[in-house]
């Protein structure tokens, strides 16, 4: 966001030569603040709406490759990335979703992941998918026209979660998804899910869930309360005021969300 020239680039790619990737910048911006591209590899959108969805369905509308990935401007991608990536199409070119793995600021897993590559397929699994590590196939998105839901992501009326409603549409049309065991790139900072007792992690968390469960979301919220008591995330003390809170993010969901897929 609010991106005057590329110099970000160099900090993303410090070990390639980044002209030579086919790149596409979404810049949410203002009129005063543009960014412009000299290189023909480089394609530059200068968008003045607001919402991490949008910035990334309008880069999915002008991708003209079969693959793209999905590249947060925080993240430094290691030596030779490229490779393993093209090695992951090249195994799965069928898969709808390729999902990599991420190291932290300390080169440490970015989350606890299996050592070998599986095929995603459990709720779980999906659960576990963050944006960085998705390499998508918009070849066959654009088939079933398929995009992010702009009611979730940062800046947007849940603040997380799209990767889930785009990895569990595409298992709801039998579109194979698969985790590839190796690390792309390096993360910097927190991932903005990790605060599970935040208004917008549950905010998000009961509108995944809703649309599905109806009224049966209230045991899902008595079981989460549980999970958050177990593992000392809140004191029994604090059981009832979280309870409270929860209700006030369902009365929001109810108040907020729509259809929209």
């Amino acid at each position: 966001m609010n991106r005057s020239n590329l110099s970000f680039l160099d900090q993303m790619f410090p070990r390639h030569d980044y002209h030579k990737f086919n790149l596409i910048i979404v810049n949410q911006t203002t009129p005063k603040n543009k960014i412009t591209s000299n290189f023909s590899t480089i394609k530059v959108i200068n968008s003045f709406d607001i919402g991490l969805s949008k910035s990334r369905n309008l880069a999915i509308k002008h991708c003209t490759t079969k693959f793209g990935l999905i590249a947060d401007d925080d993240l430094i991608y290691q030596e030779n990335f490229e490779i393993k990536i093209n090695q992951a199409i090249a195994a799965f070119e069928n898969c709808g979703l390729i999902v990599f793995q991420l190291t932290n600021e300390k080169h440490q897993s970015f989350k606890k992941y299996l050592t070998y590559n599986h095929e995603i397929r459990t709720k779980k699994q999906i659960e576990q998918i963050s944006s960085a590590e998705m390499l998508l196939n918009l070849k066959l998105l654009k088939e079933y026209d398929l995009k992010f839901n702009t009611q979730f992501g940062i800046n947007a009326v849940f603040p997380m979660g799209e990767e889930q409603i785009l990895a569990g549409i595409l298992k709801k049309k039998g579109i194979k998804m698969q985790r590839i065991n190796a690390i792309i790139a390096q993360h910097q900072g927190k991932s903005s899910g990790q605060n599970p007792i935040s208004d917008g992690f549950l905010k998000t968390a009961i509108a995944l869930r809703h649309p599905k469960l109806k009224n049966l979301i209230y045991l899902w919220m008595i079981k989460y309360l549980f999970f958050l008591w177990r593992k000392k995330e809140i004191s029994s003390k604090e059981v009832l005021p979280m309870y409270s809170k929860m209700i006030q993010c369902l009365t929001f969901v109810k108040t907020h969300q729509t259809n929209e897929n």
